[in-house]
């Protein structure tokens, strides 16, 4: 934790009033101010927290990694959508510093004799630790989690889970990318890798409407843990809880079993009246 949190958050605030400021404005406008943004961002990131390194890679890695077909250029509005697209990542970087900042901020102020809730937290962290190896069995979401949950670093633990997990599923569906070239990550993909009509990984044939149904089921689950859990914003609030970190973990390890156990479908391209051809 930063030395003096309480400036740590007005420095924060600072950052999210000028993320709010850059959202009015297009990304010509906007588009240096954002960038200088960003540098400053990632210095205070380093320099206001003890892990700063490990929460700077996991905040570079929020942002998709973009490749483009060659000789693609972007459009004005793919440049605005990658430009609105990175000030949100930012935004919700920020508030989840913001919200455990604050948890800190109020942890201070208790008292620092042992009583009933602390021995209650000091049981459910024997008892996660006990039932860690015995549940998160997936060796992926395992090597990514382990050595954090065991340092109680469980905010991270879930974190990097559900990065490798994604991770998992971009190489095993082979990256696929947009129309215009770019990755896919976080619920896009999802939502491409398991689309019930058009599967790039699947675990059935597909061939009655019963595994289509779960198919589709399963692509909500998945893209539901992108936004939901692997979403920065969303850790902050089990920062300390670890049960709620193990349940989390479950998930994805049942997540990881799934992706293991698919089978790749090859994408035909399609072609239009033209022979140009679409998207696979």
């Amino acid at each position: 934790m930063p030395t003096n949190v309480k400036k740590a958050v007005e420095m924060v605030d600072g950052y999210l009033s000028e993320i709010s400021g850059l959202s009015q404005m297009s990304y010509k406008e906007g588009r240096d101010q954002k960038d200088r943004l960003h540098t400053r961002l990632e210095h205070f990131i380093l320099f206001a927290f003890p892990d700063g390194k490990t929460r700077l890679a996991n905040f570079r890695h929020s942002f998709p990694f973009q490749v483009l077909l060659g000789g693609h250029e972007k459009t004005d509005d793919e440049k605005q959508e990658e430009y609105v697209q990175d000030l949100k990542i930012m935004q919700n970087n920020l508030v989840a510093y913001e919200e455990e900042l604050e948890l800190k901020m109020s942890s201070d102020k208790k008292p620092k004799n042992v009583d009933k809730v602390e021995i209650e937290n000091s049981n459910e962290k024997d008892t996660a630790e006990r039932l860690f190896d015995n549940l998160i069995t997936h060796p992926t979401i395992k090597e990514a989690s382990r050595n954090h949950f065991k340092d109680e670093e469980y905010r991270f633990a879930v974190l990097d889970a559900m990065i490798s997990l994604e991770v998992m599923i971009k190489e095993k569906a082979k990256f696929p990318k947009d129309n215009s070239g770019k990755e896919l990550s976080g619920v896009s993909l999802m939502h491409k890798v398991f689309d019930s009509n058009n599967p790039i990984l699947r675990w059935r044939e597909n061939k009655h409407q019963s595994d289509r149904d779960e198919l589709e089921g399963y692509k909500h689950i998945f893209a539901g843990a992108m936004q939901g859990i692997r979403d920065p914003k969303a850790h902050a609030i089990f920062q300390i809880r670890p049960m709620r970190a193990l349940k989390l973990l479950t998930l994805a390890t049942l997540l990881a079993e799934l992706v293991e156990a698919s089978e790749y479908v090859k994408q035909d391209l399609k072609t239009n009246a033209t022979g140009a051809v679409l998207g696979g």
